[in-house]
């Protein structure tokens, strides 16, 4: 192998490890993630600099429409500065969504020169690989001192998680609809579905046991758009009906064997009467009802164009203060992502979020990979409506770098279903 090729083969393996580096870091650690969100862009940029091609490949990008309407995010959060009263609150919102536009312009150079199919194969199994090992402390913690943890999950504090415990059930719950949309592909081999059918009755007790309400409601729902989305493709009602009757099985056995879950549907009930008593504050559900009354009172200060992101946390504080003499560090932002749009950019702004979010979806028949893109827009825009997902950017990185990916891969591949010695033979270096 001559020099330039193996610097060829050395740039695009930094650019896998650097992908695989960020997904451990969004498990486990926020300066991995950091680091390996940086060099993304930069390996992507270099190689396309060795190759002669940057300003084709960028040039190429925005004449992309596929992934060039994420990047109306990282602009509606800029531009909201024009009327944001903080400056550096405006700022801790708005770089974290400099990856609409990042992640998505990297994938696409990493795309133009090398075939996605192999390296995509990688990362979906090493994220399932993570979903599952970091479930295992989880539930040996849980084990090991079952009374106690259902105690406190009677009282609304949730399992110890290695980061936010609403977003983290969402990545189970991605796990889980991968797993099952590999197992139903026809060319998976039969040996290897045995195996996925245990990972995926592993995923689904494990979120159940972790009875995070919002993630076990988006793993169901979007079972069930999935389920409608292949009626619609295979007219098979009979087949269709069968898989709803069996979901609606499995979430009954599921109840009725996590006590956990049992547990926190309990408290919810309980906290959901001190709320109607006397408005219950310091509760769980209560805390989230009182930020989004806050959020619509705020909103309708300026329903059209919003009060700007870098004003939004100090005006949900003076709401609290004024109205319910709360402490502002107990202030909580609206706790949903459309309305948090509504609060920061108005009427006008929430248009153009859903524009640059929803978009790809005018792809998913264009595209052989139409399930995993379903899966992963719907579950983060169901999850909109009880958490502000990607104000966290375990919750952003995740959604940029599917997207991206699903979009970008070969038309005529399917990469849940091309077994994996074929991916072998790609030049991908890896």
């Amino acid at each position: 192998m001559n020099l330039s090729n193996w610097k060829n083969r050395f740039s695009i393996s930094v650019f896998d490890a650097a992908m695989l580096l960020l997904l451990i870091g969004l498990f486990y650690s926020r300066f991995i993630m950091s680091i390996s969100a940086g060099l993304i862009p930069i390996v992507a940029v270099i190689y396309s600099i060795k190759a002669k091609s940057l300003k084709e490949d960028i040039l190429s990008f925005f004449n992309d429409r596929r992934l060039l309407s994420l990047s109306l995010i990282p602009i509606l959060y800029l531009s909201s500065g024009l009327i944001s009263d903080d400056h550096s609150e405006w700022w801790r919102f708005s770089k974290s969504k400099l990856i609409f536009f990042l992640f998505p312009l990297a994938i696409y150079i990493y795309s133009r020169h090398k075939n996605l199919l192999k390296s995509s194969i990688i990362y979906s199994y090493a994220f399932v690989g993570l979903c599952l090992a970091s479930s295992i402390p989880i539930l040996w913690g849980f084990f090991s001192d079952m009374s106690t943890k259902i105690e406190l999950l009677g009282k609304g504090i949730p399992l110890d998680t290695p980061f936010n415990h609403i977003i983290y059930s969402l990545y189970i719950a991605i796990a889980a609809l991968i797993t099952w949309v590999h197992y139903n592909s026809s060319a998976i081999q039969k040996n290897y579905k045995i195996g996925l059918s245990l990972v995926l009755i592993y995923l689904v007790f494990f979120i159940h046991l972790l009875a995070v309400r919002s993630g076990i409601v988006v793993f169901y729902a979007s079972f069930l758009i999935l389920i409608v989305y292949k009626l619609w493709k295979n007219k098979n009602i009979k087949k269709a009906l069968m898989t709803v009757g069996s979901l609606v099985i499995v979430a009954v056995i599921c109840y009725q064997l996590s006590p956990s879950l049992q547990r926190r549907i309990s408290y919810m009930k309980w906290d959901i009467d001190r709320y109607k008593e006397s408005g219950g504050y310091s509760y769980s559900d209560s805390e989230r009802i009182n930020s989004l009354i806050a959020g619509i009172h705020v909103w309708q200060e300026n329903p059209w164009l919003g009060v700007g992101v870098g004003s939004t946390k100090n005006r949900i504080e003076d709401y609290y203060l004024s109205n319910w003499s709360r402490q502002a560090q107990e202030a909580k932002l609206p706790h949903n992502q459309y309305l948090f749009c509504l609060v920061s950019f108005g009427i006008c702004g929430l248009f153009i979020f859903m524009i640059g979010f929803f978009y790809p979806l005018k792809y998913m028949f264009r595209n052989s990979h139409t399930e995993y893109l379903v899966s992963v827009i719907m579950v983060f825009a169901i999850s909109f409506l009880v958490n502000n997902t990607i104000e966290r950017s375990v919750g952003s990185y995740l959604y940029v770098i599917a997207v991206s990916l699903i979009i970008l891969m070969p038309k005529n591949s399917d990469y849940a279903s091309d077994n994996f010695s074929e991916a072998k033979n790609l030049d991908t270096a890896f």
